[in-house]
């Protein structure tokens, strides 16, 4: 499956991006706090404090989700708090929050890769994901998690609503990338023929017809076609001609 990449998002105090490999040290740092880990099973311990533990099981096993191939719109995202006043300052990392497939849910229906994570179809996500966070100790206590999770459940509730805004943004796409030529249209009734030309097609899009054979075939009709029947031709009422 190939690697799907997530969304960022951005306040006034923090940034919140996809985990990176950069990102290890702080990890591992983080889970060897047992203030932090205290009742979360797994490999924390300091490797100075046992000795008698393999040192590097503790860095595979964080290695193998920082590398693993999630569904698209799940995975980790690491908590970054801005540095104020100063922006050559790097962003002091806080912690992770991740979106993964509810185990419950999908452990008895789908098998395993290397690395313990589900093997899902190629562009399918499960039904129901789970949602968590692990800050480091610096962080507790300023309100990071709990004044966030307002903004973030509503994407897990209503599953109309995108992770991302990514959809507007491709639409809009068109009109960002060829606004310079605005300064070119020889005239203001240039501009608004291409305004109007602009209308039709972004409409035709939003009923779902294809813009260039909706108007070669309006284009074709429309000398023939009753005045009085004119509606019938509008993107959301047209019915394409066998």
């Amino acid at each position: 499956m190939q690697k799907q990449l997530l969304p960022s998002f951005e306040s006034e105090r923090l940034l919140v991006r996809p985990r990176v490999l950069g990102d290890l040290e702080a990890c591992l740092a983080m889970d060897r706090d047992p203030e932090v880990t205290r009742y979360i099973p797994g490999p924390w311990k300091d490797p100075q404090k046992h000795p008698n533990d393999h040192p590097n099981d503790h860095r595979n096993f964080v290695l193998a989700r920082m590398t693993a191939d999630y569904p698209a719109g799940l995975g980790y995202w690491s908590v970054m708090a801005k540095a104020s006043g100063n922006k050559e300052q790097p962003e002091a990392f806080l912690g992770w929050i991740l979106l993964l497939a509810y185990p419950e849910v999908t452990s008895e229906i789908l098998p395993e890769n290397a690395d313990g994570g589900r093997v899902y179809p190629e562009g399918e996500c499960p039904d129901r994901v789970e949602i968590g966070w692990r800050f480091a100790r610096a962080a507790w206590g300023h309100g990071y998690a709990i004044t966030r999770m307002k903004r973030m459940k509503p994407y897990l509730d209503h599953g109309f609503l995108e992770l991302d805004n990514n959809t507007a943004e491709r639409s809009m796409r068109p009109i960002a990338l060829g606004r310079k030529n605005y300064l070119f249209m020889g005239s203001d009734r240039g501009g608004k023929s291409a305004a109007i030309a602009y209308t039709l097609i972004e409409t035709a899009k939003l009923n779902k017809i294809d813009p260039q054979a909706w108007l070669t075939d309006v284009l074709g009709r429309i000398a023939d076609h009753k005045i009085n029947r004119i509606n019938e031709l509008l993107r959301w009422n047209y019915i394409q001609q066998s």
